[in-house]
């Protein structure tokens, strides 16, 4: 054997050695690794897991994410607006409140006026001032503030709806 072919052939054997060794340290730090292994993703029927998370909910109340840990049920936010998004005749009687308290609970206030929709007046009054000024010298705080009818709506929320208007008219 001459010596490039010899040359080669080590090569090829580190190569082979070194692939061996990659493979053996990336086992060692796989068993090494504390975290605990991945939820896989189940098909559940939906009655029986309502079922599960309606138990898990008696044990724990609301503590959505001890119900996750312990129950296996999904996430945390999974559950809660799992249960947030029920039908109330479908949850049972003793649960029927709570459920009914969680789905009112939101960050916007119900009698919110801001969240209210808009009314025929308060289109009218947005579309009269888009045609009074142009697209670049309207402020819409300028109209929140000047106007008694609008003022309970945010800049933002006039903005986006004087959008929303000029893409029904058009």
């Amino acid at each position: 054997m001459d010596d490039e072919q010899l040359f080669v052939e080590l090569k090829e054997l580190y190569s082979v050695v070194d692939r061996v060794e990659q493979h053996n340290i990336r086992q060692q730090l796989q068993l090494l690794d504390k975290r605990p292994p991945r939820r896989s993703r189940t098909n559940w029927f939906e009655d029986e897991r309502d079922q599960q998370i309606f138990a898990a909910i008696r044990k724990h109340g609301c503590k959505w994410r001890l119900i996750s840990q312990q129950e296996n049920l999904g996430s945390d936010d999974a559950i809660r607006n799992r249960v947030k998004r029920m039908k109330i005749d479908d949850v049972p009687f003793d649960l029927q409140n709570l459920v009914k308290r969680l789905q009112v609970t939101s960050h916007r206030s119900v009698h919110d006026p801001a969240h209210k929709p808009y009314t025929p007046e308060e289109d009218r009054i947005i579309l009269q001032y888009l045609s009074q000024n142009t697209s670049r010298s309207v402020c819409w705080k300028a109209l929140q503030q000047d106007n008694s009818i609008l003022r309970h709506r945010t800049a933002h929320s006039l903005r986006n709806r004087a959008y929303r208007l000029k893409a029904y008219t058009r």
